[in-house]
């Protein structure tokens, strides 16, 4: 190869890198632009400020949860407060914008015309509309209402954003996580209470139960967590008379968990309030045998 050959390669080379850094920086400006006019769209409304929340479903169903000094409600119901976090912070601290349109061309295409979207109002001293629609592996789609403009937001899921009322109330029944109970009691078939005295978990008799079975049942209520609520219509499908009440004391404050086994689920009552929940057979019969391992 003569050097005239080698030089013109090197130049060939050289304008090909050029190339590749000019897009690679015109890249880069360009998610900046994007970055910035959703910041822009977004700017005074911050997650901690946010008042209220109403979700719109396209079928013309809708929620609103509330702030207050309990925290987020719904229906005056304890909601839950971390996926409303998640949600907030998705919208409103995203850590990656991708502008995917500016026209209304493809609204339809991306479940984000007025008509197929779901519409998330967050509600400060002014509202801020956001309609997003379909999801996919790399986040959601999403526009500002009244602008053509389109968005991918990768931590905006159909895990996180939903029009289903159910997924947006607190579903815990009782969590032992971090205040471990001094005093557990069952009452049905083969009632009994077990103290924790002096480091030991005892039987009324005095006998001392293993603290690895107790620690088993612990880990089962840290946390226990229904697939649903229970309301009067659900109800009615469950027995008058319950199988088994689970009664936890922590810090002389008790708490009782009544079960109702029906066909498929089990309706918890949890006293006292009476907040009644669902979880599957499986995981109520599972609570309940435990106690059989206390009296081995």
């Amino acid at each position: 190869m003569t050097w005239k050959s080698i030089k013109c390669l090197g130049l060939i080379l050289l304008f090909l890198l050029l190339i590749l850094l000019g897009r690679q920086q015109w890249s880069r400006r360009l998610e900046k632009g994007e970055v910035l006019d959703y910041q822009q769209r977004i700017k005074g409304f911050t997650a901690g400020e946010i008042l209220e929340i109403e979700i719109q479903s396209n079928d013309e169903s809708g929620l609103v949860i509330k702030k207050t000094n309990n925290g987020w409600r719904l229906n005056d119901k304890a909601a839950d407060q971390q996926k409303i976090q998640d949600l907030l912070e998705s919208l409103l601290a995203p850590d990656r914008v991708e502008l995917v349109a500016k026209t209304d061309l493809k609204h339809e295409d991306f479940g984000i015309s007025e008509d197929s979207a779901l519409k998330v109002i967050l509600k400060q001293k002014d509202n801020l509309v956001f309609l997003i629609g379909q999801s996919q592996f790399q986040g959601s789609y999403l526009r500002f209402q009244g602008q053509p403009e389109v968005f991918l937001l990768p931590r905006v899921s159909s895990a996180i954003v939903s029009g289903e009322i159910n997924d947006w109330y607190d579903k815990t029944v009782i969590d032992l996580a971090e205040k471990k109970p001094q005093l557990i009691k069952f009452v049905g078939s083969q009632s009994f209470e077990i103290d924790f005295k002096d480091e030991v978990w005892r039987l009324a008799d005095g006998r001392e139960v293993a603290s690895e079975k107790v620690e088993n049942l612990i880990a089962s209520l840290s946390p226990l967590v229904a697939t649903s609520l229970a309301n009067e219509e659900t109800g009615k499908d469950f027995p008058a008379k319950p199988s088994q009440t689970l009664t936890i004391s922590q810090d002389q404050e008790f708490i009782s968990l009544v079960f109702y086994q029906g066909e498929t689920e089990f309706l918890i009552r949890k006293e006292p309030g009476g907040e009644g929940f669902l979880v599957p057979v499986w995981q109520g019969e599972s609570l309940i045998k435990q106690k059989e391992d206390f009296l081995k």
